[in-house]
């Protein structure tokens, strides 16, 4: 099963107030984990499912750019390290942190918890170049 494939399963169906260019999907390309390769993947299949996408890049965009597309996101893909920045999503907003197999941290659980959003992770196999 692939990446996408494997978010879809989680979050099938948005609301038409999830619709909303405002209140979409938010990833935030790490270039580490979620790399230019993968994000290009996930926002082709993602806005061929009728979600609106926005990319963020946490070591290059400003960070009011970055408060601009989470204020109001519905769901946020990313990596692991950018747990800070779930206190900007509204309460409920779904978090989807994909980490490395090798490197499993549990610091988004916590946070998520603190902040009330909800929050799954997917482990990426990094040896495997065709799994998104």
């Amino acid at each position: 099963m692939s990446l996408y494939q494997k978010i879809i399963t989680l979050y099938p169906s948005l609301t038409e107030e999830d619709l909303h260019p405002i209140r979409g999907v938010v990833i935030l390309q790490d270039d580490v984990v979620l790399t230019a390769n993968v994000v290009l993947a996930l926002e082709e299949c993602l806005e061929e499912q009728g979600y609106s996408v926005s990319i963020a890049y946490p070591n290059r965009s400003s960070p009011s750019y970055i408060l601009e597309r989470l204020v109001g996101a519905a769901y946020l893909i990313t990596g692991s390290a950018n747990e800070n920045l779930y206190w900007f999503l509204p309460k409920g907003a779904r978090v989807i942190d994909v980490m490395n197999e090798l490197k499993i941290q549990g610091y988004g659980a916590h946070m998520a918890g603190a902040c009330e959003v909800d929050y799954c992770f997917i482990l990426y196999p990094r040896a495997k170049e065709d799994y998104y």
